[in-house]
């Protein structure tokens, strides 16, 4: 009756180990619950010293790293099965133009687990049974796969939409801030790479791949187009102030500005998007003495230039001037002032200067 005791507590005791055990614990339970057709797992165990706790165990073990290693493993064998010839074949072959791509995407799909914190909806579990301890690090690949498709798909769809904004940007001469949508869609798109060799190993479907491919390279050549159009651009604010008699200097202003524009400078409409601001101070001058006794009247027209170099805050000053004269049976002396904007000459003297400048300061 006592053995018949012994043997009932030992079945008890044993059951209700097995029922607080969990289903990866055991090589054969892990099987059936985390086949690898849908589980990346990792597995690591290892004895507990007397007196230690089952945390202490896992820490001196280095348990939690070394299940995670697993984990990486299964992975690698998955991208080593997707290089197979007889697979990238496949996908080379209905993937049309895409072969160096898809090729440099495989090889280089190391890239994916060199960050294993990464990895969304990665999970930990640990075990213990007063003999041994136990960790569990596993990922379901069909939630892997919903994640990072959803997740091109926002990213795609963003720089798509900022990319649109680029063609309002250039007509309205907002190169500077069309230069950094266009640097950040660049950025966002080589980061969202990775993702993209997630999908190349989750998605067995080509036809889904396909349709990828054909919207990164989509993306790809939008951002191409706008490269040169935005490269080797000198962006400026140009303000003037001061008056050439009664006449606006605006007038001499758009001068120099049709003089840059012919040298690769544009010009934008707020400080805020300039490489460079270009201040213009203007003062027409009346030669009395000259005037006096002439039938001409003589006339000197000051500009002083400073150039700021916004990157840089590096600031220089130009001063030009010039002077003509207008005939007292004209009318005005405000004639002679004229002159000296239309004969373009000026114009020309201060923005070759302003760009001697804008290409060494």
């Amino acid at each position: 009756m006592k053995k018949l005791c012994q043997i009932l507590i030992a079945l008890i005791f044993s059951l209700q180990l097995a029922a607080q055990m969990p289903n990866w614990y055991l090589p054969a339970s892990r099987k059936v619950h985390y086949p690898i057709e849908e589980w990346y797992i990792g597995f690591a165990a290892g004895s507990m010293q007397s007196g230690e706790t089952y945390n202490d165990a896992i820490r001196r073990l280095n348990l939690k790293e070394e299940a995670q290693s697993d984990l990486v493993s299964t992975i690698s064998v998955d991208i080593q099965r997707s290089t197979d010839t007889e697979i990238l074949s496949e996908l080379i072959h209905s993937s049309n133009n895409f072969e160096e791509y898809i090729r440099e995407f495989f090889h280089s799909g190391t890239r994916i687990i060199s960050n294993i914190n990464g990895i969304p909806d990665l999970k930990i579990e640990t075990y213990c049974n007063n003999r041994e301890v136990a960790v569990f690090a596993y990922v379901n690949k069909q939630e892997l796969k919903k994640y990072y498709l959803n997740s091109l798909s926002v990213t795609y769809e963003n720089i798509r939409s900022n990319l649109y904004t680029i063609d309002y940007l250039i007509s309205e001469e907002k190169f500077l801030q069309a230069q950094e949508i266009l640097n950040a869609a660049k950025i966002e798109l080589t980061k969202s790479d990775d993702n993209f060799r997630w999908v190349l190993l989750l998605v067995r479907n080509n036809e889904d791949i396909n349709l990828l491919l054909n919207q990164r390279s989509d993306l790809q050549k939008k951002i191409d187009h706008y490269l040169p159009l935005l490269s080797n651009k000198t962006s400026i604010f140009m303000h003037c102030t001061g008056e050439i008699f009664n006449l606006s200097c605006s007038v001499l202003a758009d001068a120099i500005k049709d003089e840059l524009s012919k040298k690769s400078c544009v010009f934008v409409h707020s400080p805020s998007e300039a490489d460079w601001i270009i201040e213009l101070n203007t003062q027409a001058i009346l030669n009395q003495s000259s005037s006096q006794n002439s039938d001409w009247y003589h006339v000197e027209l000051i500009v002083t230039t400073t150039i700021h170099n916004v990157p840089k805050n590096q600031t220089s000053t130009i001063y030009s001037s010039d002077t003509d004269a207008s005939l007292k049976s004209n009318g005005s002396y405000q004639l002679a002032a004229k002159k000296i904007i239309n004969r373009n000459l000026f114009a020309e003297q201060i923005s070759k200067e302003i760009f001697e400048k804008l290409t060494t300061l």
